[in-house]
């Protein structure tokens, strides 16, 4: 079977504490940060779960980020014949919210490495498990369980582990050491039972300090902490919570996040994976937690390359207005600069979106430069030797506009758009029926965003577009007290992204995380991936 190289476009996860290797190659000092890209939420569970409840959610409970990560977003660069290649997409679309029209440039990143070929990077992980007795309910101690079982199995001798839980208290129920025997862990895990309250704080403290013996020299260290309650005995202050993370996420140390129930502190969740290095989880759904121990793992995984540059040159009438998932610093030309000290490879999806501002009273014209990306990395060979660093150029151009006045260099650069406008309309919506009282206007803004998703669609037949449609959008419609009706779209041949070719479960998708330096600099690490077929995520 040939392999071609489908490409998932970018999305950066500026957080903190990703352990000795990231650690030791510096930050990116000032950094300035745009849209919905300042958290690590990776995923709608949170938005998805207070829709199911009936409720109206607000603008905080949902971010772009987040709303990417679930979505598959595929590039085809069959002409890639170096570790990275980087591509960007233009695409101008209708703003929805807004009235008014946007153009925006995506990065799409592909590789020419067969992972199958590198190792995996070791991982250092304590798993801290709250087994208070609100956990009984629906059963999800149960599914922590099964998750962590599946977790156990995919780690090795080169791999250390612990296990923590909390309820009234906390405790060390295995220590921190290499996953030899993997029955050790398994045993232990059958055996947690749910009783008790939630201490919260002290079950994090004991989950960083299992970590601090086995921080070994390119070894990634993480806690994964899992709460379902507000954190009601011991240090409860989300104020002290944060601030005694943000003390281990100095010494390297990261943190995931994942909330299960509607009752959980999800500020403070979201806020401790926001500045711990990791990802936030909402589980709206129990059954999801047997994946999200094995998905956090691919943001662990294979080095590709050290030391990627990026810089930025618009094109003349234009300026950055926003980005989405992104980190940069401006140089003394006003050039945006990027540096991702190692890139891996993981199993993400996701985008970096970059919006684009023309001169008010320029006219946007088909060929009309947008950016020039130069861009130089060191590649990481299979034995872990590092090679001639390579620096290439690539450029962006707006395509033809069509009688509407919109452009799409590539399908997955206009589903982007939807998704991207979906999010907009959704905070428009949250802020009117909440800031406003104005409940018509919000439903107007649901409608509109309804009638351009399913026009949109007929186009691209997209399952995932589909299902959000008739999942999120309809959903908020009715919570409201109106109705937008049934999606509206093509049900023959999806529009082919790239080649069309359909990627399997054990195929990888381009994704980057990111970490902070001891001193609070942001430094991003990027994930990158293969993929193969398509596949849902969700």
């Amino acid at each position: 079977m040939s392999r071609k190289l489908l490409v998932v476009s970018l999305s950066l996860f500026v957080l903190s504490g990703c352990g000795a290797d990231a650690m030791s190659t510096g930050g990116m000092p000032n950094a300035d940060f745009g849209g919905a890209g300042r958290d690590g939420s990776q995923d709608a569970g949170y938005f998805r779960g207070l829709l199911r409840a009936g409720q109206v959610p607000t603008a905080d409970d949902l971010t772009l980020e987040g709303f990417l990560a679930e979505h598959d977003l595929p590039y085809t660069d069959e002409s890639c014949d170096q570790v990275l290649c980087l591509s960007a997409l233009v695409a101008r679309d209708h703003a929805v919210a807004e009235g008014t029209m946007a153009t925006f440039v995506q990065l799409a990143m592909a590789s020419n490495v067969n992972l199958a070929e590198r190792p995996r990077a070791p991982v250092s992980l304590a798993a801290v498990v709250d087994v208070s007795g609100s956990m009984t309910a629906d059963d999800r101690l149960g599914y922590v369980k099964q998750g962590l079982i599946l977790m156990v199995g995919e780690l090795g001798p080169e791999d250390r582990l612990a296990l923590v839980t909390y309820s009234s208290s906390a405790r060390v129920v295995i220590p921190s050491q290499p996953v030899t025997n993997p029955a050790v862990f398994v045993e232990a895990i059958q055996a947690l039972s749910p009783s008790g309250s939630t201490n919260l704080y002290d079950g994090m403290v004991l989950g960083y300090e299992q970590l601090l013996p086995g921080q070994d020299e390119g070894m990634l260290s993480r806690v994964m902490l899992l709460s379902d309650g507000l954190a009601n005995t011991g240090v409860s202050d989300s104020a002290a919570i944060l601030a005694k993370s943000a003390e281990y996420g100095a010494q390297g140390l990261g943190i995931t996040t994942v909330g299960v129930g509607l009752d959980f502190n999800h500020e403070l969740m979201r806020e401790l994976a926001e500045q711990g290095g990791g990802n936030f989880y909402f589980i709206e759904d129990p059954e999801k937690l047997t994946t999200v121990f094995q998905e956090e793992l691919d943001v662990l995984v294979t080095p590709l390359a050290h030391d990627l540059d990026l810089l930025l040159t618009l094109g003349a009438g234009y300026t950055l207005a926003e980005t989405y998932g992104l980190a940069y610093t401006t140089d003394e030309l006003g050039r945006a600069q990027v540096h991702v000290p190692t890139v891996f490879a993981s199993r993400r999806g996701g985008a970096i979106l970059l919006r684009l501002t023309p001169d008010p009273l320029a006219v946007e014209s088909a060929g009309a430069p947008l950016v020039t990306i130069a861009y130089g990395y060191a590649p990481i060979a299979a034995d872990g030797s590092v090679t001639e660093r390579v620096e290439q150029v690539t450029e962006a151009a707006l395509p033809a506009l069509d009688e509407q006045g919109r452009a799409f260099l590539h399908p997955t650069a206009r589903k982007s758009l939807v998704l991207w406008n979906m999010v907009q309309s959704f905070v428009a919506a949250s802020d009117a029926y909440h800031h406003e009282g104005a409940v018509a206007l919000a439903l107007d803004q649901i409608e509109a965003l309804a009638a351009y998703v399913d026009d949109a669609n007929q186009v691209l037949a997209d399952p995932e577009i589909a299902a959000d449609r008739t999942e999120l959008i309809n959903a908020f419609a009715r919570n409201l007290g109106g109705d937008v009706g049934e999606p509206i779209w093509h049900d023959g041949p999806p529009m082919p992204m790239g080649d069309d070719v359909r990627f399997a479960e054990d195929d990888m998708l381009l994704f980057p995380f990111g970490c902070r330096t001891a001193g609070g600099s942001p430094v991003a690490v990027l994930g990158a991936a293969w993929l193969l077929r398509r596949r849902s995520r969700r």
